[in-house]
């Protein structure tokens, strides 16, 4: 059912214990405040109140993104680029995963319905945490459509469930876009860095590890082993990350909700995006082996 949004009566604080986040403090850091409270609408998607009891942008139930804008007007107008993640300026002074997720979501959006949401919505929820951030950065990646949307019709604002056109529409390569990807990459490569290793055969790090920079230095052979051992503990790295995705990306894939031609698994999406840092990520990965797993190089 369409819930008509504008004219309504203020929304109902449901949630006043609700722990969500809130913009960053002055030294830039993830930082909570209690006074937060959501409206769960029960059809799918919530609505965060901010302290000054003002909605936010509404957020798909179960994966946190925004719902995308449906307009109907001016067709023919230059299109806007509409952050899915705002709050003033929070995000472009926020830390490294902040940024890429604000990076991750841009809509082509028609002027005038860019101007309406903004009247109406006064920023988004910030993610309680990195995983969820790279949740995040990944299905915006890959275009993920929400179920519902913000239909925009002249003034008035509802939230629906998309029709077969709109969500095609939206699953076109043109329609959600992301912005430097460079730093993109950069968040999930030093994400995939920092996950646990536990898994892998002991002997295969203290292999890696034995190969020390005196040891390599002269023997192009045992150059070539560690470049192989760095990359392919680097890629189980990077599965490690995105494997608790996996599920989600394939079932996203077969709704039809991610854009068309994205890769296969998440895996991949993300190979992509980290690609080039691989070998640059192998001293810092180095680094990390020695202080996790004790072993000297």
């Amino acid at each position: 059912m369409a819930e008509k949004l504008v004219n309504q009566p203020p929304i109902t604080d449901l949630s006043s214990s609700a722990h969500l986040q809130t913009p960053l403090d002055t030294e830039g850091r993830f930082s909570f405040n209690e006074a937060r409270t959501i409206v769960d609408s029960g059809e799918g998607y919530y609505t965060p109140i901010d302290d000054w009891s003002r909605p936010l942008s509404p957020m798909e139930t179960g994966t946190d993104i925004p719902l995308p804008i449906i307009s109907y007007k001016q067709r023919s107008a230059k299109p806007n680029r509409h952050h899915g993640y705002y709050y003033e300026r929070h995000y472009l002074k926020g830390p490294e995963p902040i940024r890429a997720l604000r990076h991750s979501r841009l809509q082509r959006v028609n002027p005038s319905a860019h101007e309406i949401y903004h009247k109406h919505y006064f920023g988004t929820l910030m993610p309680a945490s990195e995983p969820t951030v790279a949740r995040g950065v990944i299905l915006n990646s890959a275009g993920y459509v929400p179920h519902l949307g913000v239909v925009i019709r002249r003034k008035d604002i509802t939230i629906r469930e998309l029709t077969n056109q709109e969500r095609n529409r939206l699953r076109s390569r043109n329609v959600f876009l992301s912005e430097q990807t460079r730093k993109i990459g950069d968040f999930l490569m030093r994400y995939a860095l920092d996950q646990p290793l536990d898994h892998v055969k002991q002997s295969q790090i203290e292999e890696f590890l034995s190969l020390t920079p005196r040891k390599v230095a002269k023997d192009e052979r045992l150059r070539r082993r560690k470049l192989h051992l760095g990359l392919r503990l680097t890629n189980i790295a990077i599965g490690v990350a995105v494997d608790p995705l996996e599920d989600e990306y394939q079932n996203a894939r077969h709704n039809l909700a991610l854009r068309s031609g994205v890769p296969g698994t998440a895996w991949h999406l993300a190979k992509g995006l980290v690609r080039g840092r691989e070998k640059k990520s192998i001293d810092i990965l180095e680094d990390r082996l020695i202080d996790d797993f004790g072993v000297a190089a």
